[in-house]
């Protein structure tokens, strides 16, 4: 029974047309799934985006059904990603340690400004005498 479904040509064309298929999915949800970490989290998790586009393929919806899905996935998730944006842009911890940093790096940017106004200073002088 086996060997009538692997020698049977129609099995293999639907095999290639699922794999294209998936290929073609799987490049559409691939930027949605794109979640820039750390170095120290370890490496790219992918494994959503691949399961997604199993579950589309095996669905075996029409391709502007199967895109729709995939545009609400997209949808979904930047929407997730601004939702989450808005709340450590809220959180009180997150902005009073970004002022604490923005005062440590204005300090250290006046200080480098005033060496280079005392440069720009002595290098005029030279120029007029």
């Amino acid at each position: 029974m086996k060997k009538e479904i692997a020698n049977d040509p129609r099995s293999s064309i639907s095999s290639v047309h699922s794999q294209q298929r998936r290929s073609t999915e799987s490049w559409a949800l691939q930027d949605s799934f794109i979640f820039y970490c750390l170095e120290q989290q370890g490496p790219l998790f992918t494994r959503p985006s691949l399961c997604l586009v199993a579950a589309l393929v095996e669905a075996n919806k029409p391709e502007d059904e199967a895109n729709a899905i995939i545009d609400a996935i997209k949808k979904l998730l930047k929407d997730i990603g601004v939702f989450q944006n808005q709340c450590v842009y809220e959180d009180s911890e997150v902005k009073r340690i970004g002022r604490e940093w923005l005062r440590s790096i204005g300090r250290r940017v006046r200080k480098l400004l005033s060496l280079c106004m005392c440069k720009r200073a002595i290098t005029t002088e030279s120029v007029f005498f």
